[in-house]
């Protein structure tokens, strides 16, 4: 099975007070992806980067609505996930989204409307993923692992830095689910991608005042959504894993310490964590 987590993203450049619709950073596609209409596609989260206080809003002919469908106030520099993680929209191959913001009128300020989806069946791509029970049956060892990243000033993925830039502690050929992590500084989003994540981006919301939410970012979508959503990265991918920054015109640098934890091998016998009752897989 294709399961995979993705990363949209929008970008406005002083919108105002008009809800404006946003522009698909590089890569990226309002139009979700094409897969069998009998599997699952699912909205599992969002949120805006703004200059200022303004509205996102996110609709189509098959959401509720195509007039207003998803509208929700937007603080600034606060990227708060928008909409509740349970029940998650669901979503329906090559159905065009339509992403809009407004907010700062400044010229050249730039504000970011983020979208988290999640494919229970993508045809071509293979992400790693685990459950909540998965992680408590294979979990190990935590550790943190920092990546320090300086984005661009023109909006959209920038910065990519490699998951051993900054520190390389990670053990040999060895498996890690990734919870969350926590910020230096508040930017849009995080994102990390690679060969274990099908090398579609899984993203973070930049909030370096809420610890709390983003140190476990995919444990918490993992346990409301009731879906497999915590990545699994493996050490000998590590070069070639990178995390990026979505930032405003700013251009600020960050650092950003992921909340990894070591897996036992999928069938062998672990240390149980707690709530788990059997060991190993």
């Amino acid at each position: 099975m294709g399961q995979a987590i993705d990363t949209v993203v929008g970008t406005v450049t002083a919108p105002g007070a008009a809800i404006t619709a946003t522009v698909a950073a590089t890569g990226d596609s309002f139009a979700v992806r094409n897969t069998d209409p009998g599997k699952g596609i699912w909205l599992l989260s969002a949120w805006a980067s703004n200059n200022v206080a303004g509205v996102l809003r996110i609709r189509s002919p098959r959401l509720h609505d195509n007039v207003q469908g998803i509208r929700t106030q937007v603080l600034a520099a606060t990227p708060l996930p928008a909409i509740s993680h349970f029940p998650v929209q669901r979503l329906y191959p090559q159905d065009v989204l339509t992403v809009e913001l407004s907010g700062s009128a400044v010229g050249g300020q730039i504000e970011s409307a983020i979208l988290s989806l999640y494919y229970e069946d993508l045809p071509g791509v293979a992400a790693r993923l685990m459950s909540v029970d998965d992680l408590q049956r294979r979990g190990v060892n935590v550790l943190t692992v920092e990546v320090d990243i300086t984005p661009g000033v023109g909006g959209g993925y920038t910065g990519a830095g490699a998951l051993n830039k900054t520190v390389d502690v990670l053990k040999a050929n060895t498996d890690y689910a990734l919870l969350g992590g926590t910020l230096s500084g508040t930017v849009g989003a995080v994102t990390i991608k690679g060969a274990d994540s099908g090398n579609l981006r899984q993203a973070i919301p930049g909030l370096s005042t809420h610890p709390q939410l983003t140190r476990d970012w995919f444990f918490r979508l993992a346990t409301f959504s009731r879906l497999p959503l915590i990545p699994i990265y493996n050490s000998a991918n590590k070069a070639g894993t990178t995390i990026e920054g979505v930032q405003t015109q700013a251009g600020t640098a960050f650092n950003v310490s992921l909340n990894l934890v070591e897996l036992a091998p999928a069938g062998a016998g672990a240390t149980l964590m707690p709530g788990s009752t059997t060991p190993g897989r």
